[in-house]
């Protein structure tokens, strides 16, 4: 887990005279945003065995420390792409209904929990340059403070914007960066 105070370098000269702690809660907070719109952090579990019944009820492992979780993003056959219908009752209760006695993997997208400031290492890598946007974004908007300044912030909150497309792209196509491969351009003929 690294700390989002890795991301200060990119975020402070931006905004002179601002404290470290209000620029620590603008990444917490993007961070936050950036998570909850588009469920880049996800982890699947190890597989589970379907229950004796249907619809069989699970428990969930918990959390990895500093993380709440947003939403059950797939339930499926391990090995398969079928999806399996399935029902999550907060905080950790999952109701499977048609799993016909097949194993099965749970991925489930997190958030940062309120007040942490620790995301795992790869995903500040991954995003930290879009979290910093939305850092600046949030402190050069505030109004009568030295640092604001409304075309700048306007800027960084498109940067951030963007940013949070280009992941939702990637989520729905199965993060892969070259494309989808059974689509062929065709002439119009």
């Amino acid at each position: 887990m690294e700390h989002l105070s890795k991301l200060m370098p990119d975020v402070a000269p931006e905004v002179p005279g601002c404290p470290n702690m209000m620029a620590l809660s603008a990444l917490r907070m993007s961070a936050r945003d950036f998570l909850r719109q588009t469920h880049v952090w996800r982890e699947t579990l190890e597989p589970m065995e379907p229950g004796q019944d249907e619809p069989s009820i699970h428990i969930l492992p918990a959390l990895p420390s500093g993380a709440s979780m947003l939403a059950i993003v797939s339930v499926t056959p391990v090995g398969g792409h079928r999806k399996i219908r399935a029902s999550l009752e907060p905080p950790d209760k999952l109701t499977v209904y048609d799993a016909y006695g097949e194993r099965f993997e749970v991925t489930r997208a997190l958030n940062l929990e309120s007040g942490e400031n620790k995301l795992p290492g790869w995903l500040l890598e991954r995003v930290g340059e879009h979290i910093a946007c939305g850092a600046k974004y949030r402190l050069l908007r505030m109004p009568n403070k030295e640092w604001t300044d409304p075309d700048l912030a306007a800027h960084y909150n498109g940067l951030f914007r963007d940013g949070i497309g280009q992941m939702r792209i990637e989520q729905a196509s199965g993060f892969s960066h070259g494309g989808n491969n059974r689509i062929y351009p065709r002439s119009f003929t």
